[in-house]
């Protein structure tokens, strides 16, 4: 697979449903999926993270080529969340919600110590269900 249209569509291939069903899982048009798998669209490297983050593909391998084909599951907490039965609905959750896979873009780019500022602060904020 020299090209990334040619790992993307390794990826498809790979994928337990359709393209529009793919496409939902990263909120992509089925349109769109069917550009980045012929190569008339670049996959941006934004759509090649969240693929790794849902999917546990490397976003360098789909990319460029260049190093493992699969993240760490250990590394991917979505991922490994997607092993469960319950991953679906957290997934269609974080498609529903404006903004979220945007955040998770982000949170990705941080050091491990601004990382779990960022969860204490998210915890500190979050009203017990109770009250």
């Amino acid at each position: 697979m020299k090209t990334p249209a040619e790992r993307f569509q390794y990826i498809l291939n790979n994928f337990d449903g359709t393209q529009e069903e793919f496409g939902r899982t990263i909120r992509k048009s089925r349109q769109l999926i069917g550009a980045y798998a012929a190569g008339k669209r670049t996959i941006p490297e934004a759509t090649a993270l969240v693929i790794e983050l849902v999917h546990g593909y490397s976003k360098e391998w789909l990319l460029s080529g260049v190093g493992i084909e699969k993240a760490d599951v250990l590394n991917n907490p979505i991922k490994a969340l997607h092993q469960k039965d319950s991953d679906r609905r957290l997934i269609q959750k974080i498609n529903a919600k404006e903004g979220i896979i945007e955040v998770v873009e982000d949170l990705m780019q941080l050091s491990s110590n601004d990382l779990e500022t960022i969860h204490r602060a998210i915890k500190s904020l979050i009203k017990p269900t109770n009250q």
